[in-house]
Protein backbone atom coordinates (compact mmCIF):
# COMPACT_ATOMS: atom_id res chain seq x y z
CA UNK A 1 0.00 0.00 0.00
CA UNK A 2 2.66 2.27 0.73
CA UNK A 3 4.70 1.65 -2.59
CA UNK A 4 1.03 2.46 -4.54
CA UNK A 5 0.59 5.91 -2.39
CA UNK A 6 4.56 6.92 -3.08
CA UNK A 7 3.93 6.35 -6.93
CA UNK A 8 0.93 8.43 -6.84
CA UNK A 9 2.64 11.15 -5.26
CA UNK A 10 5.70 10.43 -7.68
CA UNK A 11 2.99 11.05 -10.54
CA UNK A 12 1.49 13.70 -8.86
CA UNK A 13 4.42 15.28 -9.03
CA UNK A 14 5.42 15.20 -12.67
CA UNK A 15 1.82 16.46 -13.67
CA UNK A 16 2.11 19.51 -11.40
CA UNK A 17 5.71 20.02 -12.76
CA UNK A 18 4.95 19.47 -16.51
CA UNK A 19 2.12 22.02 -15.99
CA UNK A 20 4.35 24.64 -14.42
CA UNK A 21 6.60 24.33 -17.02
CA UNK A 22 3.60 25.12 -19.87
CA UNK A 23 2.56 28.34 -17.92
CA UNK A 24 5.99 29.17 -17.50
CA UNK A 25 6.71 28.43 -21.32
CA UNK A 26 3.60 30.55 -22.47
CA UNK A 27 4.31 33.66 -20.03
CA UNK A 28 7.77 34.01 -21.12
CA UNK A 29 7.03 33.26 -24.75
CA UNK A 30 3.25 35.43 -24.71
CA UNK A 31 3.37 38.99 -27.06
CA UNK A 32 2.84 40.89 -23.58
CA UNK A 33 5.50 39.95 -22.42
CA UNK A 34 8.53 41.48 -25.18
CA UNK A 35 11.90 41.87 -24.12
CA UNK A 36 14.27 40.04 -26.77
CA UNK A 37 16.62 41.45 -29.40
CA UNK A 38 14.09 40.02 -31.87
CA UNK A 39 11.07 41.53 -31.36
CA UNK A 40 10.63 44.87 -33.21
CA UNK A 41 8.88 42.95 -35.42
CA UNK A 42 6.17 42.06 -33.25
CA UNK A 43 6.02 45.70 -31.78
CA UNK A 44 5.68 46.75 -35.66
CA UNK A 45 2.99 44.27 -35.83
CA UNK A 46 1.24 45.19 -33.09
CA UNK A 47 1.18 49.03 -34.21
CA UNK A 48 -0.79 48.30 -37.32
CA UNK A 49 -3.25 45.81 -35.12
CA UNK A 50 -3.54 49.50 -33.66
CA UNK A 51 -4.71 51.27 -36.00
CA UNK A 52 -7.82 49.26 -36.93
CA UNK A 53 -9.34 49.04 -33.85
CA UNK A 54 -12.08 51.13 -32.36
CA UNK A 55 -11.23 51.89 -28.59
CA UNK A 56 -12.22 54.89 -26.32
CA UNK A 57 -9.06 56.97 -26.30
CA UNK A 58 -8.16 56.25 -22.11
CA UNK A 59 -7.92 52.60 -23.43
CA UNK A 60 -4.16 51.45 -22.06
CA UNK A 61 -2.74 50.02 -25.00
CA UNK A 62 0.39 49.28 -23.66
CA UNK A 63 3.32 49.87 -20.84
CA UNK A 64 6.40 50.99 -21.34
CA UNK A 65 8.73 50.17 -18.04
CA UNK A 66 5.52 50.47 -16.31
CA UNK A 67 4.22 53.65 -17.77
CA UNK A 68 0.91 53.40 -19.63
CA UNK A 69 0.59 54.46 -23.43
CA UNK A 70 -3.21 55.42 -24.35
CA UNK A 71 -4.89 54.80 -27.39
CA UNK A 72 -5.60 58.89 -27.55
CA UNK A 73 -1.72 58.98 -27.88
CA UNK A 74 -1.74 56.85 -31.00
CA UNK A 75 -4.33 59.17 -32.75
CA UNK A 76 -2.80 62.03 -31.66
CA UNK A 77 0.37 60.76 -32.92
CA UNK A 78 -1.11 59.60 -36.20
CA UNK A 79 -2.41 63.02 -36.77
CA UNK A 80 0.75 64.57 -36.70
CA UNK A 81 2.49 61.82 -39.23
CA UNK A 82 -0.37 62.66 -41.50
CA UNK A 83 -0.12 66.51 -41.14
CA UNK A 84 3.81 65.73 -41.93
CA UNK A 85 2.78 64.44 -44.97
CA UNK A 86 0.01 66.67 -46.19
CA UNK A 87 3.00 69.23 -46.23
CA UNK A 88 5.08 66.79 -48.74
CA UNK A 89 7.62 65.11 -45.95
CA UNK A 90 7.03 62.12 -47.83
CA UNK A 91 9.82 60.46 -45.52
CA UNK A 92 7.31 59.94 -43.04
CA UNK A 93 5.19 57.91 -45.40
CA UNK A 94 6.78 54.21 -43.87
CA UNK A 95 6.62 55.54 -39.81
CA UNK A 96 4.70 53.15 -37.62
CA UNK A 97 2.42 55.05 -35.50
CA UNK A 98 3.03 52.76 -32.18
CA UNK A 99 6.69 52.57 -32.77
CA UNK A 100 6.62 56.67 -33.01
CA UNK A 101 4.89 57.02 -30.23
CA UNK A 102 7.55 54.62 -28.14
CA UNK A 103 10.03 56.57 -29.08
CA UNK A 104 8.59 60.00 -27.31
CA UNK A 105 8.05 57.78 -24.23
CA UNK A 106 11.99 57.10 -24.46
CA UNK A 107 12.76 60.52 -24.66
CA UNK A 108 10.68 61.77 -21.86
CA UNK A 109 11.58 58.70 -19.80
CA UNK A 110 15.72 59.60 -20.09
CA UNK A 111 15.05 63.52 -20.36
CA UNK A 112 13.61 62.40 -16.40
CA UNK A 113 16.43 59.82 -15.57
CA UNK A 114 19.41 61.83 -16.80
CA UNK A 115 18.87 65.51 -16.20
CA UNK A 116 22.08 66.97 -15.80
CA UNK A 117 23.42 64.98 -19.34
CA UNK A 118 22.67 67.95 -21.13
CA UNK A 119 22.48 71.37 -20.90
CA UNK A 120 19.26 72.53 -21.84
CA UNK A 121 16.04 75.50 -21.12
CA UNK A 122 13.09 73.55 -19.56
CA UNK A 123 11.94 76.73 -17.95
CA UNK A 124 9.02 74.58 -16.96
CA UNK A 125 7.28 76.11 -14.52
CA UNK A 126 6.20 79.35 -16.90
CA UNK A 127 5.05 76.53 -19.25
CA UNK A 128 3.05 75.28 -16.90
CA UNK A 129 1.50 78.87 -15.87
CA UNK A 130 1.58 79.82 -19.09
CA UNK A 131 -0.80 77.30 -19.93
CA UNK A 132 -3.03 77.65 -17.00
CA UNK A 133 -4.06 81.02 -17.73
CA UNK A 134 -4.70 80.50 -21.14
CA UNK A 135 -7.25 77.80 -20.72
CA UNK A 136 -8.69 79.19 -17.49
CA UNK A 137 -8.84 82.65 -19.30
CA UNK A 138 -9.12 82.00 -22.99
CA UNK A 139 -6.90 83.09 -25.47
CA UNK A 140 -6.79 85.11 -28.86
CA UNK A 141 -10.59 85.60 -28.66
CA UNK A 142 -11.41 82.73 -27.94
CA UNK A 143 -13.10 81.46 -24.63
CA UNK A 144 -11.76 78.85 -22.45
CA UNK A 145 -14.87 76.25 -23.52
CA UNK A 146 -13.46 77.10 -26.87
CA UNK A 147 -10.13 76.51 -26.06
CA UNK A 148 -10.75 72.96 -24.50
CA UNK A 149 -12.99 72.00 -27.26
CA UNK A 150 -9.68 72.85 -29.70
CA UNK A 151 -7.32 71.02 -27.13
CA UNK A 152 -10.11 68.11 -27.55
CA UNK A 153 -9.93 67.71 -30.89
CA UNK A 154 -6.14 67.84 -31.11
CA UNK A 155 -5.91 65.01 -29.04
CA UNK A 156 -8.50 63.02 -30.90
CA UNK A 157 -10.71 63.11 -28.04
CA UNK A 158 -14.49 63.37 -28.75
CA UNK A 159 -16.37 65.52 -25.63
CA UNK A 160 -18.65 62.45 -24.76
CA UNK A 161 -15.79 60.46 -24.19
CA UNK A 162 -13.81 62.73 -21.77
CA UNK A 163 -13.00 60.53 -18.48
CA UNK A 164 -11.22 63.27 -16.74
CA UNK A 165 -13.67 65.96 -14.71
CA UNK A 166 -13.19 69.60 -15.74
CA UNK A 167 -11.08 70.27 -13.01
CA UNK A 168 -8.42 68.12 -13.77
CA UNK A 169 -8.38 69.76 -17.83
CA UNK A 170 -5.89 71.93 -17.08
CA UNK A 171 -3.22 70.30 -15.11
CA UNK A 172 -3.82 67.62 -17.66
CA UNK A 173 -2.77 69.72 -20.45
CA UNK A 174 -0.07 71.50 -18.62
CA UNK A 175 1.15 67.92 -18.34
CA UNK A 176 1.42 67.60 -22.41
CA UNK A 177 3.33 71.08 -22.90
CA UNK A 178 5.80 69.73 -20.11
CA UNK A 179 6.10 66.53 -21.81
CA UNK A 180 6.25 68.24 -25.34
CA UNK A 181 9.90 69.84 -23.65
CA UNK A 182 10.39 66.92 -21.78
CA UNK A 183 10.85 64.88 -25.30
CA UNK A 184 12.70 67.49 -26.99
CA UNK A 185 15.65 67.01 -24.01
CA UNK A 186 15.45 63.30 -23.98
CA UNK A 187 16.12 63.88 -28.24
CA UNK A 188 19.13 65.73 -27.08
CA UNK A 189 20.46 63.17 -24.66
CA UNK A 190 19.90 59.95 -26.75
CA UNK A 191 21.62 61.90 -29.98
CA UNK A 192 24.80 62.95 -27.47
CA UNK A 193 24.62 58.66 -25.98
CA UNK A 194 24.30 57.49 -29.76
CA UNK A 195 28.47 57.90 -29.92
CA UNK A 196 29.19 58.35 -26.03
CA UNK A 197 27.42 55.63 -24.76
CA UNK A 198 27.88 52.50 -26.15
CA UNK A 199 27.60 50.58 -23.56
CA UNK A 200 23.96 50.95 -23.33
CA UNK A 201 22.97 48.94 -25.75
CA UNK A 202 24.53 45.29 -27.43
CA UNK A 203 24.41 45.14 -30.87
CA UNK A 204 26.79 43.87 -33.14
CA UNK A 205 25.49 46.59 -36.43
CA UNK A 206 25.41 49.37 -34.31
CA UNK A 207 28.81 48.29 -32.91
CA UNK A 208 30.35 48.21 -36.26
CA UNK A 209 28.92 51.11 -37.86
CA UNK A 210 30.02 53.27 -34.52
CA UNK A 211 33.57 52.00 -35.59
CA UNK A 212 33.12 52.99 -39.17
CA UNK A 213 31.86 55.86 -37.95
CA UNK A 214 34.52 57.14 -35.73
CA UNK A 215 37.18 55.81 -38.58
CA UNK A 216 35.59 58.21 -41.34
CA UNK A 217 35.45 61.32 -38.87
CA UNK A 218 39.17 60.44 -38.21
CA UNK A 219 39.86 60.27 -41.77
CA UNK A 220 37.73 63.41 -42.42
CA UNK A 221 39.71 65.48 -40.21
CA UNK A 222 43.11 64.33 -41.85
CA UNK A 223 41.03 65.22 -45.00
CA UNK A 224 40.53 68.34 -44.01
CA UNK A 225 44.23 69.24 -43.00
CA UNK A 226 45.72 67.48 -46.26
CA UNK A 227 43.79 68.96 -48.70
CA UNK A 228 42.33 71.56 -50.31
CA UNK A 229 39.83 69.32 -52.27
CA UNK A 230 36.70 70.84 -51.13
CA UNK A 231 34.50 67.89 -53.04
CA UNK A 232 36.50 65.48 -50.75
CA UNK A 233 35.70 67.53 -47.67
CA UNK A 234 31.59 67.73 -49.04
CA UNK A 235 31.64 63.87 -49.31
CA UNK A 236 33.03 62.96 -46.25
CA UNK A 237 30.53 64.85 -44.18
CA UNK A 238 27.97 63.73 -46.02
CA UNK A 239 28.99 59.89 -45.65
CA UNK A 240 29.07 61.27 -41.63
CA UNK A 241 25.67 62.58 -41.21
CA UNK A 242 24.06 59.60 -43.06
CA UNK A 243 26.31 56.77 -40.35
CA UNK A 244 25.20 59.10 -37.89
CA UNK A 245 21.70 58.83 -38.68
CA UNK A 246 21.68 54.80 -39.14
CA UNK A 247 23.56 55.03 -35.68
CA UNK A 248 20.86 56.86 -33.66
CA UNK A 249 18.10 54.71 -35.49
CA UNK A 250 20.25 51.50 -34.13
CA UNK A 251 20.96 52.70 -31.00
CA UNK A 252 16.74 54.04 -30.27
CA UNK A 253 15.73 50.75 -31.52
CA UNK A 254 17.96 48.56 -28.79
CA UNK A 255 16.71 50.77 -26.09
CA UNK A 256 13.44 50.14 -27.20
CA UNK A 257 13.44 46.01 -27.51
CA UNK A 258 15.68 45.59 -24.10
CA UNK A 259 13.11 48.33 -22.16
CA UNK A 260 9.93 46.17 -20.35
CA UNK A 261 7.36 46.70 -22.82
CA UNK A 262 3.96 45.17 -22.22
CA UNK A 263 1.01 44.97 -24.75
CA UNK A 264 -2.32 44.90 -23.14
CA UNK A 265 -4.89 46.15 -24.98
CA UNK A 266 -6.86 42.63 -24.58
CA UNK A 267 -7.17 43.66 -20.81
CA UNK A 268 -9.54 46.94 -21.86
CA UNK A 269 -7.98 48.61 -18.91
CA UNK A 270 -8.77 52.16 -18.92
CA UNK A 271 -6.85 54.94 -17.46
CA UNK A 272 -8.85 57.22 -15.23
CA UNK A 273 -5.58 59.32 -13.14
CA UNK A 274 -3.95 62.61 -14.07
CA UNK A 275 -0.75 62.43 -15.18
CA UNK A 276 2.55 63.68 -13.14
CA UNK A 277 3.84 67.28 -14.03
CA UNK A 278 7.19 67.57 -14.02
CA UNK A 279 9.12 70.76 -12.74
CA UNK A 280 12.70 71.57 -11.39
CA UNK A 281 13.09 72.99 -8.12
CA UNK A 282 14.64 76.02 -8.05
CA UNK A 283 18.25 75.07 -6.25
CA UNK A 284 18.16 71.17 -7.66
CA UNK A 285 18.56 70.88 -11.40
CA UNK A 286 16.88 67.58 -11.42
CA UNK A 287 13.52 66.84 -12.16
CA UNK A 288 10.52 66.00 -9.86
CA UNK A 289 7.17 65.18 -10.12
CA UNK A 290 4.55 67.47 -8.81
CA UNK A 291 1.09 67.14 -8.02
CA UNK A 292 0.15 70.25 -6.96
CA UNK A 293 0.86 73.65 -8.56
CA UNK A 294 1.09 76.60 -5.87
CA UNK A 295 0.40 79.29 -9.14
CA UNK A 296 0.96 81.83 -6.63
CA UNK A 297 4.58 81.54 -6.57
CA UNK A 298 5.22 79.92 -9.90
CA UNK A 299 8.67 81.30 -10.99
CA UNK A 300 10.77 81.24 -14.22
CA UNK A 301 13.40 78.97 -13.45
CA UNK A 302 16.09 78.75 -16.43
CA UNK A 303 18.70 76.38 -16.75
CA UNK A 304 21.85 77.58 -18.72
CA UNK A 305 21.83 75.92 -21.88
CA UNK A 306 25.44 75.49 -24.41
CA UNK A 307 23.91 73.63 -27.26
CA UNK A 308 23.71 74.31 -30.99
CA UNK A 309 19.96 73.07 -31.36
CA UNK A 310 18.16 76.41 -30.01
CA UNK A 311 15.39 75.82 -32.94
CA UNK A 312 13.65 73.43 -30.36
CA UNK A 313 12.90 76.60 -27.96
CA UNK A 314 10.03 77.07 -30.15
CA UNK A 315 8.76 74.58 -29.18
CA UNK A 316 8.81 75.79 -25.80
CA UNK A 317 7.19 78.53 -26.29
CA UNK A 318 4.06 77.49 -28.30
CA UNK A 319 2.04 76.00 -25.34
CA UNK A 320 -1.54 77.57 -27.42
CA UNK A 321 -2.89 75.28 -30.27
CA UNK A 322 -3.39 78.78 -32.09
CA UNK A 323 0.14 79.90 -31.90
CA UNK A 324 1.21 76.30 -33.16
CA UNK A 325 -0.85 76.92 -36.11
CA UNK A 326 0.44 80.29 -36.46
CA UNK A 327 4.08 78.50 -36.56
CA UNK A 328 3.55 75.68 -38.80
CA UNK A 329 1.58 78.46 -41.11
CA UNK A 330 4.75 81.16 -40.99
CA UNK A 331 6.76 77.99 -42.81
CA UNK A 332 4.33 77.42 -45.41
CA UNK A 333 4.57 80.93 -46.02
CA UNK A 334 8.36 81.48 -46.32
CA UNK A 335 9.50 83.30 -49.45
CA UNK A 336 10.84 79.99 -51.58
CA UNK A 337 12.89 83.60 -53.61
CA UNK A 338 15.07 83.22 -50.65
CA UNK A 339 14.52 79.96 -48.79
CA UNK A 340 14.80 76.71 -49.98
CA UNK A 341 11.83 74.42 -49.09
CA UNK A 342 11.92 71.55 -51.65
CA UNK A 343 14.51 70.21 -50.39
CA UNK A 344 14.09 66.55 -51.73
CA UNK A 345 14.46 68.03 -55.44
CA UNK A 346 17.46 70.24 -54.82
CA UNK A 347 20.29 69.24 -57.11
CA UNK A 348 21.69 72.05 -58.60
CA UNK A 349 24.49 71.48 -61.12
CA UNK A 350 27.05 73.55 -59.77
CA UNK A 351 28.67 74.36 -56.79
CA UNK A 352 30.69 77.18 -57.41
CA UNK A 353 30.70 80.71 -56.49
CA UNK A 354 28.44 82.63 -58.68
CA UNK A 355 26.95 85.30 -55.96
CA UNK A 356 28.95 87.85 -54.14
CA UNK A 357 29.57 88.09 -50.18
CA UNK A 358 27.65 91.64 -50.56
CA UNK A 359 24.63 89.88 -52.08
CA UNK A 360 24.77 86.92 -49.75
CA UNK A 361 24.75 89.24 -46.29
CA UNK A 362 21.47 90.66 -48.13
CA UNK A 363 20.47 87.43 -48.27
CA UNK A 364 21.51 86.06 -45.11
CA UNK A 365 19.66 89.25 -43.57
CA UNK A 366 16.11 87.83 -44.30
CA UNK A 367 17.41 84.67 -42.76
CA UNK A 368 18.12 86.23 -39.92
CA UNK A 369 14.91 88.26 -39.70
CA UNK A 370 13.14 84.93 -40.02
CA UNK A 371 15.06 83.18 -37.73
CA UNK A 372 14.24 86.39 -35.10
CA UNK A 373 10.66 86.43 -35.44
CA UNK A 374 10.01 82.31 -34.43
CA UNK A 375 13.30 80.71 -33.82
CA UNK A 376 15.97 82.12 -32.33
CA UNK A 377 17.10 85.64 -31.84
CA UNK A 378 20.06 86.36 -30.04
CA UNK A 379 22.91 88.08 -31.48
CA UNK A 380 20.84 88.69 -34.37
CA UNK A 381 20.84 92.43 -33.97
CA UNK A 382 24.62 92.92 -33.62
CA UNK A 383 25.76 93.81 -37.25
CA UNK A 384 28.78 94.92 -35.64
CA UNK A 385 29.46 91.06 -35.30
CA UNK A 386 28.94 89.64 -38.59
CA UNK A 387 31.55 87.47 -40.48
CA UNK A 388 31.16 85.79 -43.24
CA UNK A 389 32.98 82.08 -44.85
CA UNK A 390 32.29 79.72 -47.58
CA UNK A 391 31.85 76.14 -45.99
CA UNK A 392 30.76 72.80 -47.18
CA UNK A 393 27.21 72.00 -45.45
CA UNK A 394 24.42 69.82 -45.66
CA UNK A 395 20.78 71.65 -46.19
CA UNK A 396 18.73 71.39 -42.89
CA UNK A 397 15.45 72.67 -41.30
CA UNK A 398 15.83 75.46 -39.52
CA UNK A 399 13.67 77.37 -41.03
CA UNK A 400 10.96 74.72 -42.19
CA UNK A 401 11.20 72.69 -39.15
CA UNK A 402 7.24 72.28 -38.83
CA UNK A 403 6.07 72.36 -35.02
CA UNK A 404 5.84 68.05 -34.79
CA UNK A 405 8.82 67.84 -36.22
CA UNK A 406 12.28 67.02 -35.19
CA UNK A 407 15.81 68.45 -36.45
CA UNK A 408 16.44 67.28 -39.99
CA UNK A 409 19.80 67.46 -41.90
CA UNK A 410 19.22 66.62 -45.86
CA UNK A 411 21.95 64.15 -46.51
CA UNK A 412 21.27 63.98 -50.09
CA UNK A 413 22.49 67.41 -51.26
CA UNK A 414 26.08 68.59 -49.34
CA UNK A 415 27.02 72.31 -50.56
CA UNK A 416 29.04 74.84 -50.41
CA UNK A 417 27.64 78.38 -48.52
CA UNK A 418 28.38 81.24 -47.74
CA UNK A 419 28.47 81.00 -43.60
CA UNK A 420 26.79 84.19 -42.17
CA UNK A 421 27.25 84.78 -38.51
CA UNK A 422 26.13 86.99 -35.77
CA UNK A 423 26.51 86.60 -32.09
CA UNK A 424 26.38 88.78 -28.90
CA UNK A 425 28.80 89.51 -26.35
CA UNK A 426 27.97 86.63 -24.54
CA UNK A 427 28.80 84.16 -27.38
CA UNK A 428 24.87 83.57 -28.28
CA UNK A 429 24.02 83.75 -31.68
CA UNK A 430 22.75 82.67 -35.07
CA UNK A 431 24.27 81.36 -38.67
CA UNK A 432 22.69 81.42 -42.05
CA UNK A 433 23.66 78.88 -44.69
CA UNK A 434 23.73 81.13 -48.28
CA UNK A 435 24.45 78.92 -50.94
CA UNK A 436 27.18 79.96 -52.81
CA UNK A 437 25.89 78.67 -56.72
CA UNK A 438 21.32 79.60 -56.31
CA UNK A 439 21.49 82.23 -53.42
CA UNK A 440 18.97 80.49 -51.55
CA UNK A 441 18.74 80.10 -47.75
CA UNK A 442 19.85 76.11 -47.07
CA UNK A 443 19.89 76.19 -43.49
CA UNK A 444 21.30 77.81 -40.55
CA UNK A 445 21.77 76.93 -36.45
CA UNK A 446 21.63 79.13 -33.37
CA UNK A 447 24.77 78.29 -30.44
CA UNK A 448 25.54 79.46 -27.27
CA UNK A 449 23.76 79.48 -23.94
Amino acid sequence: MKKEYLVIIIVLILIGGGIFYLLYFNRINSPNNIKSQNSIEQILEYGEKLTNMDLLPNTIVAKLNGEPILFREIGTKQKQIDYSMDNSNNADIEKNTFYEVLVEKLYIEYAKKYPDEVQYNLDLNRTIEKTRKEFTEGYDGKTPQECKSEMLELMCIKENEVWFSDEDFIPYVQSMMVDQMLTSKGNSIISKYATDRPELVNDKEYEEKLAEYKKLKKDKEEAAINSNNANILIESITDSYKLLTEIRDIYIKNLIINSNIELCVEKQELYTGIPEIYQEEKDDSSIIPNNEIDNSNVASNEVSSNMNNESSNADNNSSSIELQKEYNEAINNLDKKYFLTDFENYFPESNEVKISETEAKKIAEKGFAESAKRIAGEGVENKESETIKIEAKLPNNYFTRYYYEGDKVYKTSARNCYVVTRKNEMGCGVSIYVDVATGLIIGGEAFGD
